[in-house]
């Protein structure tokens, strides 16, 4: 019997509401990312690990390697874990604190 199923980069979802091509959706405690459009009740494809500009808290630097966070209250993700944000993925590449977005490595 073979084992493998994919490379796992995306994954099948189905959401309950519209999903927009870029959005963020969370999965459990992590985040996918929509690669497409995806109408509610219908099947879309979701990033699962990549490299994608996201969202980001302004008023603090991140350094590559820092863990983020998906605060879906403002929709952004950020370094503070407090709550039940899920974990977003880690800096990828540095963010000075008056940029609004940062390369996250989700996964």
């Amino acid at each position: 019997m073979r084992s493998y199923v994919q490379s796992g980069s995306r994954m099948d979802y189905s959401p309950d509401a519209d999903v927009f091509v870029d959005q963020v959706v969370v999965l459990g405690g992590r985040i996918g990312v929509a690669v497409t459009d995806i109408p509610a009740g219908k099947l879309g494809a979701l990033a699962v690990s990549g490299v994608f500009q996201l969202p980001a808290v302004t008023g603090e630097g991140f350094l590559p390697g820092e863990e983020l966070f998906w605060d879906a209250s403002v929709g952004k993700v950020t370094k503070d874990k407090t709550g039940d944000k899920p974990r977003a993925g880690y800096v990828f590449a540095p963010k000075a604190a008056s940029v609004s977005t940062v390369d996250v490595k989700i996964d």
